[in-house]
């Protein structure tokens, strides 16, 4: 009799081993798969903009023969199987996992056997294995990415949006808005310095001092014409489309109003040097006559 209950117990154990809870098998299954589909989401997600700004970037009229673009695009191209490594690793565990998706709708249990046997050892390997080896690409792909970033920074290669763009025009017409300042006193200061240094201020000797002040101030006119213009270029880029993304780097050919924008920095530099020889020019006359 013992041996009897003994048989019916190892019996039923068989059986209810050779059956599958769909339940658990449903939470378990579905826990891995949100977890590959959150690393390939991590990665594609950002392979997705890399695949956008490089795609541009070597688009961009310049020479991209040249450094840093040839490594830009070896890095590139090592990313690809990188990042589509994450998303074939989730494939595969989809493949088994809506296989017994739909066998094990609306069942409590299932017998692991034939057909289902194969799919749930299949599916046992693909949980054991997949999210590891996703999680390699996953590294591999952002030490590439990293690599990328860095090369970039390295020379200055970078992506601006108009309004990124017109947030760095804005600062330096601050600064320099501060240097037009500086100018005004100047020339003021060396207005009340000739005043003072002539009785007669219609004397041959005052009109020759102060053609150095003149100029200074038809500088100084100049100068501010040239910020008036730096604000009407940043108007533009402020109110520009949002999606419209502006390139830098070495070799590049910077877009046209993108030019005449730097262009105009570069008038305000080349004007605040000659508003400093004229101011020099002004006091170095009275250093002469000692």
């Amino acid at each position: 009799m013992k041996a009897l209950l003994y048989l019916i117990i190892i019996i039923t154990s068989i059986s209810c081993a050779s059956r599958i809870d769909t339940a658990a098998w449903n939470k378990e299954a579905e826990e891995t798969r949100v977890q590959l589909m959150r690393t390939e989401s991590e990665v594609y997600g950002d392979f997705f903009k890399l695949r956008i700004f490089h795609s541009d970037l070597m688009q961009m009229p310049g020479d991209t023969s040249k450094k840093p673009y040839p490594s830009l695009e070896r890095l590139f191209v090592q990313s690809i199987p990188e990042a589509n490594g994450t998303v074939i690793q989730r494939m595969i565990y989809d493949t088994t996992y809506f296989a017994l998706k739909k066998i094990t709708t609306d069942k409590k249990t299932i017998k692991n056997e034939g057909q289902v046997a194969t799919l749930y050892s299949r599916y046992l390997h693909n949980k054991n294995t997949l999210p590891s080896l996703q999680n390699l690409h996953k590294t591999g792909y952002f030490e590439i990415r990293k690599s990328y970033q860095d090369t970039c920074q390295d020379y200055g290669v970078r992506r601006l949006g108009p309004e990124e763009y017109a947030s760095m025009i804005n600062g330096r017409i601050t600064t320099w808005l501060d240097s037009l300042e500086l100018v005004g006193r100047m020339t003021a200061q060396a207005k009340n310095h000739l005043k003072e240094s002539f009785a007669n201020h219609k004397s041959p000797e005052y009109f020759a001092a102060y053609k150095p002040v003149s100029e200074l101030e038809a500088l100084m006119k100049n100068f501010d014409s040239i910020l008036m213009q730096l604000q009407n270029s940043l108007s533009r880029f402020e109110e520009g489309n949002k999606e419209d993304f502006l390139y830098f780097g070495p070799h590049l050919r910077p877009r046209m109003e993108v030019q005449a924008t730097e262009d105009l920095f570069v008038q305000a530099r080349i004007l605040m040097g000659q508003c400093r020889e004229k101011n020099a020019e002004y006091y170095k006359q009275f250093s002469n006559k000692k």
